[in-house]
């Protein structure tokens, strides 16, 4: 079973009574003089392992790794980081625990009011409900001052020591069955008195009515609850000796009368002595809840949730029986799902590499401890993201900057019509965590040049399923300039996936080892390049009056506006403007489809060539991370035009790479050359693959550049100039291009 972590927010609302030196603790004591640690964190910690240690399904308990994260919101007013809440964080907390306080949770403080309103936005932000709140006596006060409801102090008087519990029908399932002889400690007077709105009750006691509540995830269903919010009046951290010595701080002060005293201390061991069920069964409760895995999003039902009076679609049992696992836990625990995989991994082959190990140390490797980034979401990274969750990879991380469009849903299986406009990272994790339980699934919304070195450096491999050539150059320069000789940790695999119609590759990168994109960058499809002297003057084309509107014309009435080729406002501005240019000098053929096409680039997609690659791309990945094989070495290519072929070959590094070689690029001038000229030849250079180049002097001075307008417009006339007068011979110059993500220095040699 994979390794589970568990990380946990404890919000500490108050500090325990302490009045023994730390010096008379011994282990053989500890959990029953906690309190002298002067610490809740301490106290929860304890109790929550115990829980653990003792839950019923020994798999899980065995294989549950607990975090917890204390936070000291009365006096330092510490909360967790937002970018730990937020779904698809790093390290992010799965859960938030209040604990109890001295405290009334309708005083009016201002570190209160602090703490309900957090609770409050963590509870309702679409994008922190996967984030579940426990809240335990002052924190179930809490949790109702939040979230619509309201807290009082009672006229019954202190419930203290273990009491009883009376169980509704949803309390059977959360709680373990019939909990009626079930107790822990209590220490209240302050009550909710009636339900917050979309709350169920689970449990009641004689005294006051509202015990235990639960609030479901917008996704729960009847036939499986999901709990976002579970809350209990009790004390079930609290073992005897801890009340006794607050009961006996209680009454020295006078807070508690003599009766009061009295009827606690009767109390304080409950019916056996042990101070009820908090350790055991009132433990298992609040673990099965945190067990419990919220969709990043929520889906709204549309049945509604059951009540009291309607019957989940769980089978109950009374006593002392615990309810049965779950059908997901038997899934996940299930280990004969892999039984095909196991046996490539359990014995050697004709093809096995002589490092392989085989057994269940490499089994461990591949579903405990590699980590895997998937670069792109889209049609080959749906594929991808399949692909290694269903071979056995369970912690896996996916980015993307695009947003889902309604074109993408003819090949892009991990998205429906209602996910139009979402994130597809985030819906993609969502889809492949629901499809197959027990694999972690982390997204994330944004560029990959958003990220430093240092967020590459965890991932065991990188697989790039890029439609953007400019990203698969950032994202393979990146790794080739983290290898650290001395840190072989340092250098990351790269496989990168291309797809373009019928057509498509697969290479495994192996930086400063084998040759890098970079080298490669010559065998792309040349770009359609236009001069820009072409497109400023003296158009021909229809496309040259589209680039003229795009390249030339936007970024001079738009200044501080990019251009987005999304946006079908800004393709009719470009339509329009080209229509105009096109008038003047007596171009036809200027059309909405052809300007969406030039400034797009677009290029078809078709689902079995994705299918094709991105299983090679995880096969790749499935030999480097378990090395049952050898790895491809280093290129394979894919046609299906007429007939399925392909062809494999190792593609040797070029010495003269900008990003793995050595050598500068050498630029033979003839004389007679303008700098236009020189634009154009590096323009026209496929090993470059650039298209809007920028020169400047090695010293930064600017020789030509293509934007912005201002500077355009002030080394334009460069461009007529020869370079042998703007250059000497053996010169350096700085070539830049926004395809690069680098600057190429060029050196000027004269014929």
């Amino acid at each position: 079973m994979t390794k589970r972590t568990l990380r946990i927010a404890l919000l500490l609302c108050d500090t325990p009574v302490s009045r023994l030196p730390f010096t008379r603790l011994s282990s053989a004591n500890v959990i029953s003089y906690l309190p002298f640690l002067r610490t809740l964190g301490i106290i929860y910690k304890v109790w929550l392992h115990t829980a653990l240690a003792s839950y019923p399904d020994k798999a899980i308990a065995s294989n549950t790794e607990l975090i917890i994260d204390a936070f000291d919101v009365v006096d330092r007013m510490e909360y967790p980081p937002n970018e730990k809440l937020i779904a698809g964080a790093r390290d992010g907390y799965d859960a938030i625990m209040m604990t109890g306080a001295k405290y009334s949770a309708y005083d009016n403080t201002s570190w209160l009011k602090e703490l309900i309103d957090f609770i409050h936005s963590v509870a309702t932000t679409p994008e922190t409900q996967h984030v579940k709140i426990v809240g335990i006596c002052f924190g179930h006060q809490v949790v109702a001052m939040a979230l619509g409801g309201t807290c009082v102090k009672g006229d019954n008087g202190w419930e203290i020591g273990v009491y009883g519990n009376e169980v509704t029908s949803e309390g059977r399932y959360w709680w373990c069955g019939d909990v009626g002889g079930q107790g822990k400690e209590e220490k209240h007077r302050d009550h909710v008195p009636t339900l917050p709105p979309d709350f169920h009750l689970l449990l009641k006691t004689e005294r006051y009515p509202i015990h235990s509540m639960v609030k479901y995830h917008p996704s729960s269903t009847p036939s499986q609850p999901l709990a976002q919010i579970l809350t209990i009046q009790g004390h079930p951290e609290y073992t005897p000796t801890i009340v006794s010595h607050m009961v006996d701080a209680r009454s020295a002060s006078g807070l508690f009368d003599v009766p009061t005293t009295t009827e606690a201390r009767r109390r304080l061991g409950g019916k056996d002595g042990t101070g009820g069920e908090g350790f055991n069964r009132v433990g298992w409760a609040i673990w099965r809840m945190l067990l419990q895995d919220l969709p990043l999003h929520p889906v709204p039902s549309t049945n509604g949730h059951a009540t009291d009076d309607v019957a989940m679609d769980v089978e109950y049992v009374s006593g002392d029986v615990e309810a049965g696992p779950s059908r997901v836990t038997d899934y996940i625990a299930d280990q004969s799902r892999w039984s095909v995989i196991d046996k490539v991994l359990d014995r050697r082959g004709p093809w096995t590499d002589e490092v392989f190990l085989g057994g269940q140390q490499t089994k461990d490797v591949l579903r405990t401890k590699a980590k895997i980034l998937v670069i792109g979401a889209g049609g080959l990274g749906c594929e991808i993201l399949q692909n290694l969750a269903l071979t056995g990879f369970n912690d896996i991380f996916v980015i993307d900057m695009d947003t889902i469009d309604i074109s993408n849903l003819n090949r892009q299986f991990l998205f429906r019509e209602t996910d139009v406009g979402k994130s597809k990272a985030l819906v993609a994790a969502e889809f492949v965590m629901t499809r197959v339980p027990g694999v972690k699934v982390t997204p994330y919304h944004g560029k990959i040049q958003d990220h430093p070195p240092s967020f590459y450096m965890q991932f065991d491999i990188i697989i790039a399923g890029l439609d953007s050539i400019s990203a698969r150059r950032w994202i393979n320069a990146t790794l080739v300039q983290m290898v650290d000789e001395e840190n072989p940790d340092s250098l990351k695999p790269l496989i990168d996936g291309g797809t373009e119609g019928f057509k498509g590759q697969a290479r495994v990168i192996l930086p400063t080892i084998s040759s890098c994109y970079e080298c490669s960058i010559d065998m792309l499809t040349p770009p359609t390049v236009f001069p820009i002297c072409t497109i400023a003057n003296t158009p021909r084309l229809p496309e040259h009056c589209i680039e003229w509107a795009s390249v030339l014309e936007w970024p001079k009435v738009f200044k501080d506006k990019k251009l987005d080729t999304d946006d079908p406002e800004h393709i009719e501005w470009l339509y329009q403007q080209a229509s105009t240019r096109a008038a003047e000098f007596n171009i036809e053929g200027v059309t909405w489809s052809l300007t969406q096409g030039v400034v797009k680039n677009i290029i078809p997609a078709i689902a079995s060539t994705n299918a094709i690659i991105a299983a090679s791309c995880c096969n790749e990945a499935f030999k480097l991370a378990t090395t049952c094989a050898p790895s491809l070495n280093n290129y394979m290519m894919y046609t299906g035009n007429d007939s399925v072929y392909t062809f494999t070959f190792e593609h040797e590094r070029r010495p003269e790479c900008p990003v793995c070689g050595g050598e500068n690029i050498t630029a033979q001038v003839e004389k007679e050359w303008t700098l236009e000229r020189l634009v154009e030849w590096l323009s026209a250079r496929q090993d470059l693959q650039i298209s809007r180049p920028s020169l400047a002097h090695a010293t930064g001075l600017p020789l030509f550049f293509q934007a912005p307008p201002q500077l355009y417009e002030k080394t334009r006339p460069n461009l007529d100039k020869l370079v042998s007068e703007l250059l000497p011979n053996g010169s350096q110059i700085v070539v830049t291009d926004p395809g690069l993500p680098f600057s190429l220095t060029v050196e000027i040699k004269y014929e």
